[in-house]
């Protein structure tokens, strides 16, 4: 069917559905144990791991499409799942795979008909008073309201269509940062930072898609921060570092977002230039005195101080919290307790006010 897709088809298999969907599966999995066995090419030994998707027919009311296009949805849900799987096809899977091409062709129309909008979450002091904001998107869908990125951005990332909605938001936040500092909102040393997957940051042209980003809209880098996971740190390549200093050297700052989730190596936080840590959001929300989230929040307040990183704490949400990351000397945050993500012209008052106190 393809460069890299195959159909099988087994007949004759059992009048039993049971029976059949038994055979099916000894017949995939041998098909599976046939195409794992290792080859060797020019001394190398290569393995394939095949990730197989089966449907049963005959079906009432299904043709031959039909068949193919429920064989083609558990065949991915069987990628998903870490290939060299089998998975057979369940109603839920074909209603999973209506969705997320309904939802890819809303997000291309999304894109030209302007239906994506920018918000942005606070980053406080202990008394609300403003030292930033995280940029983040909201989708007004017009059937379904506003959709939260949650829903649409692994689909995005899936369908190659990630570049070009990060593409939008950096724009978006730049042209943002200009107006903001054109009215005198903006003072050093606040950042307004955007989320860039390891996709987008990996992609060659990067560097310069930030460059006109920042030109076109006239945008102070100075005011412009860029969010990375710790996933990102791992999987962007072995020029990731001249990425980073490149964009620094403009002024641009770097945190690592959703710290302490298991991906990075002291290495990496040693060898890269990096500004802030942001402290993941599960460990603060889980603040009690004697847990082992307590421990983990500690050392990653430590080990920012130690090597010169400022520290954001995420989510944060109760008194409780902001006393016990205040008494370890980590005094910036953002969440809940100060301020939900806000549209543009909530921020906008906040920044004449300096406060998120509204």
């Amino acid at each position: 069917m393809g460069g890299d897709e195959f159909i099988i088809i087994l007949t004759e298999l059992d009048g039993d559905v049971d029976q059949a969907v038994e055979k099916a599966r000894k017949g995939a999995d041998n098909i599976r144990n046939y195409l794992s066995s290792p080859c060797r090419i020019e001394g190398y030994e290569m393995h394939i791991t095949p990730s197989i998707g089966v449907s049963l027919f005959p079906k009432q009311g299904k043709g031959t499409d039909d068949i193919l296009k429920q064989a083609d949805a558990a065949m991915y849900k069987a990628k998903a799942a870490g290939s060299n799987e089998i998975r057979f096809f369940l109603p839920s899977m074909q209603k999973a795979a209506d969705e997320k091409l309904r939802l890819t062709t809303d997000i291309r129309r999304a894109l030209l008909n302007e239906e994506f909008a920018v918000w942005y979450q606070p980053q406080v002091n202990s008394s609300g008073d403003l030292l930033g904001a995280e940029a983040l998107i909201r989708w007004h869908h017009p059937e379904r309201g506003i959709i939260p990125p949650g829903t649409f951005l692994s689909i995005a990332e899936e369908t190659g269509l990630m570049w070009d909605i990060g593409q939008w938001v950096l724009n978006a936040t730049c042209q943002q940062i200009s107006r903001w500092s054109r009215d005198g909102l903006l003072v050093k040393p606040m950042v307004i930072s955007v989320n860039i997957s390891a996709k987008e940051f990996s992609a060659p042209a990067f560097v310069q898609a930030v460059r006109t980003a920042l030109d076109s809209n006239g945008a102070d880098p100075n005011h412009l921060g860029i969010e990375l996971t710790e996933g990102s740190l791992v999987s962007t390549g072995k020029d990731i570092i001249e990425k980073i200093i490149t964009l620094r050297q403009l002024g641009i700052k770097f945190s690592v977002d959703d710290f302490g989730t298991g991906y990075s190596s002291l290495n990496y936080l040693q060898t890269l230039p990096l500004n802030t840590l942001k402290i993941d959001r599960s460990f603060v929300n889980r603040i009690k005195d004697g847990t082992q989230d307590v421990v983990l929040v500690d050392t990653i307040i430590m080990m920012a101080k130690n090597l010169g990183l400022e520290v954001i704490a995420e989510g944060v949400e109760t008194a409780l919290e902001l006393d016990y990351l205040s008494r370890k000397e980590c005094t910036i945050y953002q969440g809940y307790y100060f301020c939900k993500p806000v549209e543009v012209g909530t921020f906008t008052t906040m920044l004449r006010s300096g406060s998120c106190k509204m």
